[in-house]
């Protein structure tokens, strides 16, 4: 009896759960990276996001685990809030059912990773892990057009929109890019170093020329991140000297001709040129964001309610800003912006600022072209960014009734 109950003791259950909640965490990252657009993964996935979501509840009644408030808790609380009181003012119509699963999601994450931060690192391997499971899904998936390349051609459709299959292939970049710098051992980086060119390959494949973009910016800020202040200005004429290259190459070089004609159509399409045919994916998703920017200012406390855009336009506003006040007002926009900028500007010289900074800055840009609010990557990495930061105190200036400033220090 008495083997038995040690056997059942506190100690062995936490282990128990922390084994298969890390487990639970790289396959909802597998999944989200890879498989969350097709049909019946997306469901395996959530029966793995509820799973993670109960073990973490009951992890948290035995070991008798107080939240602590936090500016991601309150971010994340407000959102879910303000996209309620959406649904309730927009007369109980379109409930935002995906949207708060993914913010109730991302916070058990942050809980989880926050509670546990000792081990961490183990977690960013996870991360790793995952990533690399989604470079093997990604070549089964797309293997004549990875062998084959044909950029008039593009891959990653079987996977989903070929622009969130993009915005994937970038994180795992970033993800690998940061175990290149943390990894000591200069043979294990092996691994990531050639995933990341395998990332950067892919994304060029998928034709998404906003993802592309910012692949180039993820690499700069890399490159500058990682250089000493004495060497920061050579860095930074050799990367205007490889811009120049690939610039060159791209109206040169004949494989690269779709990228160079689709160049100039996006530029036809924003400055009004009539020499080349304009792009209509870009004139679709100028006029998009539009509508969204005009939904949000005709109802600007509540929005009009989950999905607003695509109801009204037939298709989302391709930008964070427009999308979430249409759908759901300022103050929600508000929660999101602080949620996505605090880490950019907050971060302090650590083991994983390279990460806080790469994986920050990607979500920022890619809220001027797509929307990131409702994407499980997206929720996972933010979880994660937060429980990354070294800094555990957001001070709060509070004025107090005779005029003098007080400091209050609340945990993040």
């Amino acid at each position: 009896m008495k083997t038995l109950q040690k056997y059942f003791s506190l100690k062995f259950t936490n282990h128990v759960l922390m084994i298969t909640n890390f487990l639970l965490f790289i396959l909802i990252c597998f999944f989200s990276f890879s498989l969350d657009a097709i049909y019946p993964f997306n469901k395996i996935n959530i029966v793995f996001v509820a799973a993670f979501i109960c073990l973490t509840i009951i992890y948290a009644l035995i070991n008798r685990i107080r939240i602590k408030t936090s500016l991601f808790y309150i971010c994340q609380c407000g959102l879910i809030l303000f996209m309620l009181l959406s649904f309730v003012v927009n007369g109980f119509n379109g409930f935002p059912k995906t949207p708060l699963l993914l913010a109730i999601l991302s916070i058990f994450i942050y809980f989880w990773l926050a509670n546990d931060k000792k081990n961490l690192d183990i977690y960013l391997i996870g991360l790793l892990i995952s990533t690399w499971l989604f470079l093997i899904v990604f070549f089964v998936f797309e293997y004549k057009g990875i062998i084959h390349p044909n950029l008039s051609n593009r891959i990653g459709l079987s996977l989903g929109n070929q622009n969130d299959v993009a915005r994937h292939l970038i994180m795992g970049l970033i993800i690998n890019c940061y175990f290149i710098y943390r990894i000591k051992k200069r043979v294990l980086t092996i691994m990531p170093i050639i995933a990341s060119l395998i990332f950067m390959y892919l994304t060029v494949l998928t034709g998404s020329m906003s993802n592309l973009m910012l692949e180039i910016v993820v690499l700069i800020a890399f490159c500058i991140i990682l250089s000493k202040p004495k060497h920061r200005p050579i860095i930074i004429i050799s990367i205007f000297a490889c811009l120049a290259l690939v610039i060159i190459s791209v109206f040169t070089i004949p494989f690269l001709n779709a990228i160079k004609h689709r160049l100039l159509s996006i530029f036809s399409s924003i400055f009004g040129s009539s020499k080349y045919r304009s792009d209509s994916s870009t004139i679709g998703r100028f006029k998009a964001a539009g509508y969204g920017f005009q939904l949000f200012f005709e109802s600007p406390l509540f929005g009009n309610g989950f999905n607003s855009v695509a109801n009204n336009f037939k298709i989302m506003a391709h930008n964070n800003f427009a999308e979430i006040g249409a759908d759901y007002g300022m103050f929600a926009l508000i929660f999101e912006e602080i949620l996505i900028c605090y880490p950019l500007f907050n971060s302090k010289k650590n083991n994983k600022h390279l990460f806080i900074i790469l994986a920050s800055l990607c979500i920022f840009i890619t809220q001027f072209f797509l929307v990131v609010f409702n994407s499980k990557v997206e929720a996972i990495i933010l979880a994660v960014i937060y429980s990354s930061l070294d800094n555990k105190v957001l001070t709060l200036l509070r004025i107090s009734y005779k005029s003098k400033i007080k400091y209050n220090e609340v945990e993040v």
